[in-house]
């Protein structure tokens, strides 16, 4: 059984990748980083890495968040890396590009 990928919605939204430590308490329970900032809710885990999840944020208050989430890097919550994540527009190939 292979997962669905996530339905985001980018118009409304700003996604942001968070990578824990394997000490951090937010691994096991994810959800609870709405704690730090109630504006964030969980999406999911991201792929096979159970230390990367993925979070969203209102759209205009994603650059904000990831802020504050970054000056908390290296501290008890155990966030190693934050990264905004940027839609990207995808090309179809034409048969005689390959």
């Amino acid at each position: 059984m292979s997962a669905q990928p996530y339905q985001l919605d980018h118009s409304r939204n700003s996604y942001i990748a968070v990578t824990y430590a394997p000490r951090s308490t937010f691994i096991s329970t994810p959800t609870a980083l709405s704690s730090l900032k109630p504006s964030i809710s969980y999406v999911g885990q991201v792929g096979a890495l159970e230390d990367v999840h993925l979070y969203s944020a209102p759209k205009g208050e994603g650059d904000q968040i990831a802020q504050f989430l970054k000056e908390r890097r290296g501290g008890s919550e155990g966030i190693i890396d934050v990264e905004m994540q940027v839609p990207k527009v995808r090309a179809k190939r034409g048969g005689d590009e390959l």
